[in-house]
């Protein structure tokens, strides 16, 4: 199963926060994102790496929900 690495953050002043989780595909790895943003309102950007490679970039719109 391989590894992912999903890195959330809001800009250079908030501390970001990574999680390594392993899942059975990219899919999982992208509804892991949208719904990491969804649920903390305080980072504006999840991004979702395997190895050296993004999979998959998710941006909160200027307002936030």
């Amino acid at each position: 199963m391989p590894q992912y690495r999903l890195h959330l953050h809001d800009g250079p002043t908030r501390p970001s926060e990574t999680r390594y989780i392993d899942l059975p595909s990219n899919e999982e790895a992208l509804e892991l994102a949208r719904d990491a943003l969804i649920d903390n309102e305080q980072f504006s950007r999840a991004e979702v790496w395997t190895d050296d490679r993004i999979v998959v970039v998710f941006e909160r719109g200027g307002d936030r929900p």
